[in-house]
């Protein structure tokens, strides 16, 4: 009887804050959770205010709370991809998400 072996995929949980609807919808606030398949508890949490390069709406803080003037020393999206996440998640994972941009 041989064993088998049970292949349990990486699990990642992402959201993010938007800076208005669309066609303005560009991140200004990202999370991202590894997250164990088995006991659910967070491996890894990354999270950032992210600097949109386009104006935060009015109605968009009044939702979330983020201001222009939270995210202007931030990085934008692509410095938070190069330097926080090392260039981009790699391996075969499965991606929850809410609102991930």
């Amino acid at each position: 009887m041989s064993e088998t072996e049970i292949v349990v995929p990486k699990f990642i949980i992402g959201d993010t804050e938007t800076c208005g609807l669309p066609p303005h919808h560009y991140p200004c606030e990202i999370a991202l959770m590894q997250i164990d398949p088995v006991s659910f508890e967070i491996l890894v949490e990354n999270r950032s205010l992210i600097d949109p390069e386009y104006p935060i709406g009015e109605i968009a803080t009044s939702i979330h709370g983020i201001t222009n003037e939270m995210v202007t020393e931030e990085p934008t999206l692509e410095e938070f991809i190069e330097h926080r996440l090392g260039g981009g998640i790699s391996g075969e994972i499965t991606m929850i998400a809410h609102n991930l941009v």
